[in-house]
């Protein structure tokens, strides 16, 4: 039997992408694909928050549920920071509108947290219109430049750390505006025209 330590258990493995390790804990540990550790965190989790699609496969062909909860009500894609990751989860049946004990959604939680192509690729998902490449550039440029203030020292109290993600999220939904905005101007041009040319 596999014995687990302070610095080798099963979450730790599946953190690190450690699939035989995983694996080891699994065949011979006489644990369950879904069991969590002390924080609630389970082996889906750990894998899906660091990009492990290989070890995510594995653990969703082991019985790995993809919408298992932490305490938080999260769920492995609220927890995604890449997108390879959450295209995984997503083609195994994750619910893109799960929503945590916070009422937010993966693609809300993936927005906060700085990982904008993962919220770009979760958008539609919602039932929200996607973003355009540009304004995925433009999110991204403003979280790189949120990202090297921290890293060159720049003032990161709470207080401007939430008015950024607050000036970030209005940009993205009043991206979506846009793209509505722009859809029904798009849709009076046609008409007009369709005017025109039976008035002619």
């Amino acid at each position: 039997m596999v014995a687990a330590t302070l610095d080798r258990n099963i979450w730790i493995c599946a953190s690190d992408g450690d699939l035989s390790g995983v694996k080891e804990f699994l065949d011979d540990g006489g644990l369950d694909v879904n069991s969590a550790d002390e924080f609630g965190y389970t082996c889906l989790h750990a894998a899906s928050s660091y990009g492990h699609v290989e070890l995510i496969q594995f653990l969703v062909g082991r019985g790995g549920d993809v919408d298992v909860r932490d305490p938080d009500g999260d769920t492995p894609l609220h927890v995604c920071e890449d997108v390879a990751a959450a295209e995984a989860l997503v083609t195994h049946g994750a619910d893109p509108q799960a929503r945590n004990n916070q009422g937010k959604r993966p693609h809300d939680v993936a927005l906060e947290e700085g990982h904008v192509a993962v919220a770009g690729y979760l958008r539609p998902l919602c039932g929200l219109p996607p973003l355009s490449t540009e304004q995925m550039q433009r999110a991204m440029v403003a979280v790189d430049q949120a990202s090297n203030d921290v890293e060159n020292g720049g003032d990161v109290c709470a207080e401007n750390c939430t008015a950024t993600l607050a000036d970030l999220e209005a940009f993205i939904a009043s991206s979506g505006r846009e793209e509505e905005g722009k859809e029904a101007d798009d849709k009076e041009s046609e008409d007009a025209m369709e005017e025109t040319n039976m008035a002619e």
